[in-house]
C-alpha cells in the first residue's frame, strides 16, 4: 500500500467513525431549523481548519459549495475537505470540517491558505435510498478529488468516488497529469457500465436532479450499485468495484457484475423514478432508464430490445446469475422478465396486442402488455375492428354485433333479413304446432335448462327466467307479445349471466319423440333441417334415452339473413363428456334407430373454443327432414 493510500485509509476510517455518531444523533432531529441544530452556514466557526500551518506565498483561499448525493445525503452528515501535496498527491493532513446543512445534501465549506488547487472531499452520512425512497439505515461515506482552481462549486457523489482510486492509480504508476488521469477515468467507467455519452463531464459537476445525459449516466450508476440490496451490501460492493477499476479501469470480476445485474433487473425503475421525484427536491430527473437496462441486459446475453424485435423471448445466459435461464421478452419498455402468465401463454406486448389465448381456466385477451381473463362477449367488445357503423362477426364465437359510433351492441331483430317464405315437413310454422313424424303429432317446446339470465322477445319484453325444467312454450308474434306458436315462427332475444366459465347454459327450442320408453327410428329422413336466422351459432342435438350422455351435435353458422342448414345423421358427432369411461360410445346410428328428440341450443358449452356470446337473438323458422326446408 502506497503513502497516499495508507493516509487516505486512515483519515477515512476516523471520518466514517466520527460521522457515523454524529450521523446517528442527527437522523433523529431530522427536520429541525438550521439555528436550533446548530448547523453550519456561511457565517459559521465550524468551517475550520484543524491544523496550523503557515501561509504559502501562492496559497488558496475560498469557499466551496456542492452537493452529496448517494441520493442526498442527509441533515447533520459530515462534509471534510482535505489538503493534496500538488506534486506528490499525498494528504498534507490538514482538513476544513463542516456538515450537510439540509435534507438537500447541500454544503459549504470555507478554506484558507492551501498550497496546492488540488483537494479531496469525504462526505460521511446517512442518504437517501433511490430504490426504495427511504433514508438509510447506515450511513456511507463518498469521496471526490478536485481542482478546486476557478471553481466554486464540486458534489460528492458515487461517480466522484469511484473514479477516486483510478485517478491516482494513473498519476503515481503512468504517471499522467490530473486532467490527463482524471478524462481517462470518468471514460473508463462509463464503459465498464455500458454506458455511452456524446460528451464528457467532469464528476464533481454532476447531479441526480441535472439535465443531461451525464447527470443520467450518474443516476443510473448510483441505481445499479444500489440495486435491491441492503446497505451493508451496497457498501461492499462499492468497495469491490472501486477496487476493481483502480488499475485497468474496467470491471474485471464477472460475478461481481453478474450480482449487480441480479440486483437491478427486477427493480420497477418507474417506481424508481416515482421515489426519486416525491422527495419532493426536483420536478424533473434526467433519464436514466435506458443505460441501466443496458449494462443488465449486456451481462445477461439479452442483446438489444428495439422496435424491430418487441415481443421476443430470450433467456439469461449468464451461468454465474442467480437468474441463469430466467425468461425476458422485449416490450415497448424495454426488456423485462415474463410474468407467470406469459410463461404459460407466451409474451403479451405491444407486437401481440389484442391476440387471445386459451388456458385451463378461459379465456386470455392480450391488452396493455399483460394477459387479462375475458368472457367472450368481453374478448369480442376489445378485440373487434368497430371503426364503420353496420353489423360486424367475431373469429372467436363466430356470432354478429351492431357497430354503433364505435362500440360494439348487440343486434336487433329488425337488421336481420327475415322476410323471406319458408316451407318446412315437419313443421310449418305458419300453419300449426307440432312436429309431425308419420302419423304422430309431437309438441314443439321452448325451454331453459341449466341456465341464469332472461329472455326477451324482440320489442324488449322481458322474461325472467330460472335453472332447470323451464320448458314452457313461448313465440312471438308480429307485434312482439307472446302468444301460442306464431305465425312467423319462433323469436327470442337472449342475455346468459354466469359466474364461471365452465357453467353450462342452454336456451333449446325443438321436440321430444319419445312416449316415455322409446323413441322413433328416423334413418329415412338421411339427416336434419332447420330454417333459421340467429346472431349467434346454433348447436343442433339428436339424443336418445339418456338426456345429458347420449347426445350428438353438429354446429350451425350465425346468419343475418334466413337460412336453410341442411345436414346429414352421419356429420352429427357423438358426446362422450357425460359418459362413464368404461362405458360403451353409442354410435349416430344407434341415436337415429332409437331418437327421443331434436333440439336446436344457443349454448355456453363446456368447451372453452365454442363458447356462445352473453347476449344475442335467435329466430327458429322451421325444422324438416334433409332437403325438407326450403326458402323462397
Amino acid at each position: 500500500m502506497n503513502k497516499i493510500t495508507k493516509t487516505l485509509s486512515a483519515l477515512t476510517i476516523a471520518s466514517m467513525a466520527g460521522a457515523f455518531s454524529a450521523c446517528s444523533d442527527s437522523a433523529s432531529t431530522a427536520g429541525v431549523t438550521e439555528e436550533a441544530s446548530g448547523i453550519a452556514n456561511k457565517d459559521s466557526t465550524d468551517n475550520r481548519d484543524t491544523t496550523a500551518k503557515e501561509p504559502a506565498s501562492d496559497s488558496f483561499s475560498g469557499k466551496i459549495s456542492g452537493v452529496s448525493q448517494k441520493g442526498p445525503f442527509l441533515v447533520g452528515s459530515s462534509i471534510t475537505l482535505h489538503e493534496i501535496d500538488g506534486e506528490s498527491f499525498d494528504l498534507s493532513g490538514r482538513t476544513f470540517v463542516d456538515k450537510i446543512k439540509n435534507d438537500n445534501g447541500e454544503f459549504e465549506i470555507s478554506y484558507k491558505e492551501l498550497s496546492s488547487k488540488y483537494a479531496l472531499f469525504i462526505a460521511n452520512g446517512y442518504y437517501r435510498n433511490e430504490v426504495s425512497g427511504a433514508k438509510s439505515t447506515a450511513p456511507i461515506t463518498l469521496n471526490a478529488l478536485s481542482d478546486l482552481s476557478e471553481r466554486s462549486s464540486a458534489n460528492v457523489n458515487l461517480f466522484t468516488h469511484l473514479e477516486y482510486d483510478r485517478i491516482k492509480y494513473l498519476i503515481e504508476k503512468e504517471s499522467l497529469s490530473y486532467s490527463e488521469a482524471k478524462a481517462q477515468a470518468e471514460q473508463e467507467i462509463l464503459a465498464a457500465f455500458n454506458i455511452s455519452v456524446k460528451d464528457a463531464a467532469n464528476a464533481e459537476d454532476l447531479s441526480i436532479f441535472g439535465e443531461t445525459e451525464n447527470d443520467g449516466a450518474l443516476l443510473a450508476i448510483s441505481v445499479l450499485m444500489q440495486g435491491n440490496s441492503s446497505e451493508a451490501v451496497f457498501s461492499e460492493r462499492l468497495a469491490l468495484v472501486a477496487q476493481d477499476l483502480e488499475e485497468d479501469g474496467s470491471i474485471d470480476d464477472e460475478q461481481l457484475k453478474a450480482d449487480i445485474a441480479d440486483g437491478i433487473s427486477s427493480v420497477d425503475l418507474a417506481k424508481v423514478k416515482k421515489n426519486i421525484l416525491d422527495w419532493k427536491l426536483s420536478t424533473t430527473i434526467p433519464e436514466f432508464e435506458s443505460k441501466v437496462e443496458s449494462f443488465w441486459t449486456s451481462v445477461y446475453g439479452l442483446g438489444e430490445c428495439s422496435d424491430e424485435n418487441i415481443g421476443e423471448s430470450k433467456k439469461n445466459t449468464n451461468k454465474l446469475s442467480k437468474k441463469h435461464n430466467d425468461a425476458y421478452v422485449c416490450s415497448n419498455d424495454g426488456w423485462r422478465e415474463q410474468n407467470e402468465m406469459e410463461l404459460s401463454l407466451g409474451p403479451c406486448t405491444s407486437a401481440n396486442a389484442l391476440q387471445k389465448e386459451f388456458a385451463d381456466d378461459g379465456i386470455y385477451l392480450c391488452m396493455d402488455s399483460e394477459w387479462m381473463s375475458v368472457t367472450p362477449y368481453e374478448y369480442d367488445s376489445l378485440a373487434l375492428d368497430c371503426k364503420k357503423d353496420g353489423p360486424v362477426s367475431s373469429d372467436l364465437t363466430g356470432s354478429y354485433y351492431s357497430c354503433i359510433d364505435g362500440s360494439i351492441k348487440s343486434l336487433a331483430f329488425e337488421e336481420m333479413s327475415i322476410a323471406s317464405e319458408f316451407t318446412a315437413d315437419i313443421w310449418n310454422g305458419a300453419t300449426d304446432s307440432k312436429a309431425k313424424i308419420g302419423d304422430t303429432e309431437y309438441a314443439l317446446t321452448f325451454g331453459v335448462y341449466e341456465f341464469h339470465g332472461s329472455i326477451y322477445n324482440d320489442k324488449g319484453k322481458e322474461r325472467k327466467v330460472n335453472s332447470y325444467t323451464d320448458q314452457n312454450v313461448v313465440v312471438y308474434d308480429d307485434k312482439g307479445e307472446s302468444s301460442t306458436l306464431g305465425d312467423k315462427g319462433i323469436k327470442f332475444a337472449y342475455t346468459l349471466s354466469y359466474d364461471n366459465w365452465y357453467d353450462i347454459a342452454n336456451i333449446a327450442t325443438g321436440f321430444d319423440v319419445n312416449d316415455g320408453s322409446e323413441g322413433i327410428d328416423a334413418t329415412d329422413w338421411d339427416g336434419f333441417c332447420l330454417v333459421y336466422a340467429s346472431s349467434s351459432p346454433l348447436l343442433a342435438r339428436i339424443y336418445g334415452e339418456n338426456l345429458g350422455e347420449d347426445i350428438a351435435h353438429a354446429a350451425i353458422p350465425a346468419s343475418m339473413e334466413l337460412t336453410v342448414a341442411n345436414i346429414k345423421w352421419e356429420d352429427f358427432e357423438v358426446e362422450t363428456a357425460g359418459l362413464p369411461s368404461d362405458a360403451k360410445v353409442p354410435s349416430i346410428e344407434n341415436l337415429v334407430q332409437n331418437m327421443f328428440g331434436i333440439e336446436v341450443t344457443v349454448e355456453r358449452s363446456n368447451s372453452i373454443k365454442n363458447f356462445s356470446p352473453d347476449a344475442g337473438i335467435v329466430y327458429i323458422a322451421g325444422y324438416g327432414k334433409y332437403n325438407g326446408c326450403s326458402v323462397k
